[in-house]
């Protein structure tokens, strides 16, 4: 069978000068190698006409145009095709213009008039090249999103499925106490889960949204205690987006803290308040605080530290953070942390 032949170059010429125009069709006859169709544009409105109308290889454009001039032009193809690469071709001989036109979304910089045909193709096959190279990179970029989604994905049913394992175990117990013990410990799973929820359905795979996390964590563990529907959530969170061994650190700190205000701060109270809240802080610090408005049984004070304020003590040391205690008006805790922790 005959090899394949190459379907022609589709290249688009934005410029204005018809000598510069015949100029550049003679450069391009001139290549044995390079099979093309050239549609010109001498307007930058009608060159986005013809971007709109189908789908070009290469973009040829001058920086001096009727209706555009500058960076300007190279931004305004560059928003009307993203994917196309721009090869500026000019009569301004400019180191500064060229670096800028390259950072506004240009490829490549020509000067007219030490623009011969071998550079020209070169510089049309190095563009075609990194364009390829570029696509490349986009699919298995993509490729690996819709991989980690799936990941995140399975992550979370499995521990939909050990928090459901956790709860058929805990029926098969009569001590309260035991019981207590699997609630807390599906709790802490579903703390985790739904850090894996929130990324499977974020175009951020990497980091997680803290005030929508937050949120959601503190609505699901009001939901899970007998005496959440009657207490008060204040969340004030400040939108920052840390990384995972930032963020389920900071999620099962939350919900342990969380849990203690509800298992003991209320007792024998129909009504109370909790607050949580994060913020970035002087000296490149973050701030957690958890608090709430009950009253605190001091006798606590005198006794060891249980498995939820020892978990709390651990994943703090884990983010190189500081946690400080406030027992004025109800139970404060405060856990500082460096946001280049979270890097």
């Amino acid at each position: 069978m005959p090899p394949t032949q190459e379907p022609p170059l589709r290249i688009l010429l934005v410029e204005d000068d018809k000598n510069d125009e015949l100029l550049l069709r003679e450069m391009l006859n001139a290549s044995e190698n390079l099979s093309c169709t050239l549609v010109v544009a001498t307007r930058l409105s009608e060159a986005r006409a013809e971007l709109a109308a189908q789908e070009f290889d290469i973009i040829l454009s001058d920086l001096s145009l009727p209706d555009g001039h500058g960076l300007d032009a190279v931004k305004a193809l560059r928003a009307a095709a993203p994917a196309p690469p721009i090869i500026v071709l000019t009569g301004l001989q400019d180191e500064a213009v060229a670096i800028a036109a390259i950072q506004a979304g240009a490829q490549d910089y020509l000067v007219k008039d030490k623009t011969g045909t071998r550079m020209l193709m070169r510089a049309l096959r190095y563009a075609l090249e990194r364009a390829r190279i570029q696509e490349n990179l986009r699919t298995a970029l993509a490729e690996k999103e819709i991989l980690l989604k799936e990941i995140h994905h399975r992550v979370k049913n499995n521990m939909q499925i050990i928090s459901s394992l956790l709860s058929l175990q805990a029926l098969q117990v009569d001590d309260p106490k035991v019981q207590a013990m699997f609630e807390e410990s599906q709790s802490r799973i579903c703390a985790m889960g739904l850090i894996h929820q929130r990324l499977y359905g974020s175009n951020d795979l990497a980091r997680i949204d803290l005030p929508d996390y937050l949120r959601n964590l503190v609505s699901m563990v009001l939901r899970s205690h007998p005496i959440g529907a009657q207490i008060d959530a204040e969340v004030d969170v400040e939108s920052l987006l840390l990384g995972l061994d930032i963020a389920i650190p900071l999620g099962l700190i939350t919900n342990e803290l969380l849990t203690n205000s509800l298992k003991h701060a209320f007792a024998g109270r129909t009504k109370g308040v909790v607050q949580v809240g994060l913020h970035a802080a002087a000296g490149g610090q973050c701030e957690l605080m958890v608090a709430n408005d009950g009253v605190e049984d001091l006798s606590t004070r005198a006794k060891p530290a249980g498995l939820g304020l020892s978990l709390v003590e651990m994943l703090t040391r884990q983010i190189r953070g500081t946690l400080a205690v406030n027992h004025a008006h109800g139970t404060r805790y405060t856990i500082r942390f460096p946001l280049a922790a979270a890097a």
